[in-house]
């Protein structure tokens, strides 16, 4: 699952979107229905625009800010996207809460790359009397390390990737078991690695 993810932008990240109004358009922490600056092409186009966290829900309930990887191909509201509208929102990571024994406590964590930005494989759809489209974060099984905390997690690309996600090969991508991450609790200064 994920709920929550972070974006840092430097001077010059929102000169490269296409948009008129960048007002509203957030970073730092990110919530579902937040505007963000979502990439819809390979990155040397650098082609970003504003999209809407959340997939609208035909059945009157929250949106869908979710969708599982397993079953994506399955609903009729995700297929076509997952064929022809795929993006991705380029993140400094994301975030998870686990609960503790008493069930009230919680932890805040944050999941981030060592070494470069995260990238959330995302689809996109455009909703009827909408100008701005909607993406639905793509997750899986959480691999060995994160299985602790939770049992999903969002699927999570390097650069490096990017190019096989826009391709006809994209679902080579759905394989949490090769991503490496590093785990900061939000609550102490413990970073915490099972991959050193």
């Amino acid at each position: 699952m994920c709920g929550r993810f972070e974006i840092s932008v430097d001077d010059n990240f929102f000169k490269r979107m296409k948009i008129d109004n960048v007002s509203e358009i957030k970073y730092g922490e990110i919530f579902p229905t937040d505007i963000v600056p979502a990439l819809i092409d390979v990155p040397e186009t650098e082609h970003l625009v504003p999209m809407y966290w959340g997939f609208a829900n035909s059945v009157g309930r929250s949106e869908i800010i979710n969708v599982r990887s397993e079953s994506v191909h399955d609903k009729n509201i995700f297929r076509d996207s997952i064929m022809k509208r795929r993006c991705v929102i380029k993140c400094t990571g994301f975030y998870e809460w686990n609960k503790y024994h008493n069930n009230v406590e919680r932890g805040k964590y944050m999941f981030k790359f060592f070494d470069e930005p995260m990238y959330l494989a995302c689809i996109y759809k455009f909703f009827k009397n909408e100008d701005i489209p909607r993406f639905s974060i793509l997750t899986t099984e959480a691999n060995g390390y994160m299985v602790d905390i939770h049992d999903r997690m969002p699927i999570v690309l390097r650069e490096s990737e990017l190019a096989t996600w826009f391709s006809h090969d994209y679902e080579k991508v759905f394989d949490m078991s090769r991503v490496e991450m590093n785990r900061i609790s939000m609550s102490s200064s413990s970073q915490i690695s099972i991959f050193d």
